[in-house]
């Protein structure tokens, strides 16, 4: 039922206030709607290739080129929406979907429970959310801080210290939890592999041992890189090297 309630969402293009009206996207929803994938997909990188960056646009484009039948640009185009909007669950919901096609099942490495519940955490909002909480967080800390010195009533200092303390509290977290996901964000280092299929040798030279291979629509991590060879490690710890035109960083 997920999966089906899923691939009911890549039909349904995603709304978004601040570029609703923009003509170029409205016409590019059209062609989609249309069934003219590849000039939805055009049109949608015309906008990027502008300068107008939004969720909605790469989760559209990413929807355009999974009805191409472009798994990996599918999942780049997803990974990218969800990187601007993490918590929107229909992004989430696609990409789930999408990686379910994938040919490579690669099971990972199991994670220490604190540092998966950390990054659970952190990615239960954005960098943003996080900053807007902190900054709350910090004035009701003055404001708790304020009263409890001119106050004269006990109860009144007693209540108010205890709100202060909290509101400290929440500060911290949430300012940890803020350079996380900005952290998260802009390091982020890892690619989609974006070709047919993409050979994995043992050191960055096309005459060396041919490890495994990885095929469209598998995520990787961006290690090192030597030249057009890029090292790369997947989710169940397996590294080599491959060439750099058959992945794409998920950051442009």
């Amino acid at each position: 039922m997920k999966r089906l309630l899923s691939y009911l969402f890549l039909l349904v293009l995603c709304p978004t206030l601040s570029i609703a009206q923009d003509d170029a996207f409205k016409a590019a929803n059209k062609a989609y709607t249309d069934g003219l994938y590849s000039q939805a997909a055009e049109q949608y990188e015309a906008l990027l290739t502008s300068g107008t960056r939004s969720a909605a646009i790469y989760y559209n484009l990413g929807n355009a080129r999974f009805r191409m039948g472009e798994l990996g640009q599918a999942i780049l185009n997803y990974e990218r929406a969800h990187l601007l909007d993490p918590t929107d669950q229909e992004i989430q919901e696609n990409i789930d979907f999408a990686y379910s096609k994938t040919e490579d099942h690669i099971e990972p490495l199991p994670q220490f429970f604190v540092v998966r519940w950390w990054n659970g955490l952190t990615g239960l909002l954005g960098a943003n959310a996080w900053l807007i909480i902190a900054i709350l967080s910090v004035l009701l800390f003055a404001v708790a801080c304020a009263i409890f010195v001119l106050s004269r009533s006990y109860n009144t200092r007693k209540t108010f210290f205890i709100v202060s303390l909290a509101a400290l509290l929440l500060a911290i977290l949430c300012s940890a939890l803020f350079a996380s996901a900005l952290s998260q964000r802009n390091g982020d280092n890892h690619a989609i592999v974006t070709a047919p299929m993409a050979e994995v040798m043992s050191s960055p030279d096309s005459g060396s041992v041919n490890k495994f291979i990885l095929h469209e629509g598998t995520k990787v991590t961006i290690t090192d890189n030597v030249e057009q060879w890029v090292k790369i490690t997947i989710a169940d710890g397996n590294k080599g090297w491959l060439q750099a035109t058959d992945i794409t960083t998920i950051i442009p």
